[in-house]
């Protein structure tokens, strides 16, 4: 079974603030989770961002939409100010000459020229070189984006991974279909000359 698991890092201008918020992520989204805010019902309610900075919704209540969004999404919701880390922990199955990887479709609204999010992979609590950036200018909010991104984490050798993503204030991030994959080059074969042409006779 492919899983992520989700935890609720903290919020913070600069460091990140342990929580211990699990929830696991089965398949390609958020429906097993109930809408509210998260966790719903676990013992750490109230999420560090203050109550409904994170949370669980249906996919139409996202705007904007997000790719192929369906189901439940889930949101990180800035909009009271301050920078909020949204942790998932994901692992790919021992698997030979294969890269790991989770994919994840998303949408964002950006309102303030300091929005955006930063998303990185094994930082290690060191967040100054992201996998991906999203930091648009802001004119007359909000900015807008979608897309479907993909992040590598080396080999499938079943060690477990981190993905963070850091949403920045005044945005609203929306995020769903993560799922892990274990990526298996084709190897090439060589062949003489001689023995290609003979294909084509």
């Amino acid at each position: 079974m492919r899983f992520v698991t989700l935890q609720i890092v903290g919020v913070s201008l600069l460091l990140a603030c342990a929580s211990n918020a699990f929830a696991q992520v089965n398949g390609a989204g958020f429906d097993g989770m109930a809408p509210g805010a998260y966790p719903a019902g676990g013992p750490n309610a109230a999420v560090s961002g203050g109550p409904g900075s994170v949370t669980v919704q249906p996919a139409g209540a996202a705007a904007p939409g997000v790719p192929n969004g369906a189901g439940n999404v889930l949101c990180i919701d800035t909009m009271a100010g301050g920078t909020i880390f949204v942790e998932f922990t994901f692992m790919c199955p021992v698997q030979p000459h294969g890269i790991c990887a989770v994919q994840y479709d998303w949408s964002g609204a950006a309102f303030s020229p300091n929005s955006g999010m930063q998303v990185h992979v094994d930082a290690g609590g060191v967040f100054n070189n992201p996998d991906d950036v999203w930091q648009p200018p802001v004119g007359l909010p909000p900015t807008t984006a979608t897309g479907s991104n993909t992040e590598h984490a080396g080999p499938c050798d079943a060690v477990v991974h981190t993905l963070t993503f850091i949403v920045r204030p005044f945005t609203k991030i929306y995020i769903d279909n993560m799922t892990t994959t274990c990526d298996v080059g084709v190897g090439v074969e060589a062949k003489p000359w001689g023995q290609l042409k003979t294909l084509y006779r």
